[in-house]
């Protein structure tokens, strides 16, 4: 998606974040060459402040994953106003409210590549929907769970 995005001449800039295993696949070090222009910050944060101001910084998170039990990072960047772009299956479809779904959840990767595309193109048409996802996303943060997990253990 990103190589078709930067040979149609679309601008970005990447930061790839997370923890890096030992274990790690080839489009890793690939991509990383590939974008070597594009890449602004890459790997585990070590200080959460720092992880928290590049999610602040960003415009949208993606996610391709094909094993998720939860997405709390996708969650985590969408408090802090990133635009989500996520697959049609796992945890997503239920982590983002119905209206924002089509906006949202994408089919496929030509999917992704368009609507990418068009945030990367005019990303303030998104801005309404940022702010609104952003607010629904804090919901899930401990601070606003408690309360409820509270009462629920307390009825026990």
């Amino acid at each position: 998606v990103m190589g078709s995005l930067k040979a149609n001449g679309i601008s970005f800039y990447l930061a790839v974040l997370g923890e890096q295993y030992e274990i790690m696949p080839q489009v890793f070090d690939q991509a990383k060459e590939a974008f070597k222009d594009e890449i602004v910050a890459w790997g585990f944060q070590a200080d959460v402040k720092d992880y928290r101001a590049w999610l602040s910084k960003g415009t949208v998170v993606i996610s391709c994953a094909i094993q998720e039990n939860f997405g709390i990072s996708v969650m985590e960047a969408v408090a802090r106003g990133c635009f989500p772009l996520l697959p049609d299956r796992l945890s997503y479809p239920e982590l983002i409210p119905q209206a924002y779904k089509p906006q949202v959840i994408y089919p496929d990767e030509s999917g992704l590549t368009d609507r990418l595309a068009q945030i990367l193109d005019s990303p303030g048409q998104f801005d309404s929907a940022r702010q609104n996802l952003a607010r629904h996303a804090a919901g899930f943060s401990w601070k606003n769970q408690v309360k409820q997990w509270d009462i629920m253990l307390s009825r026990i």
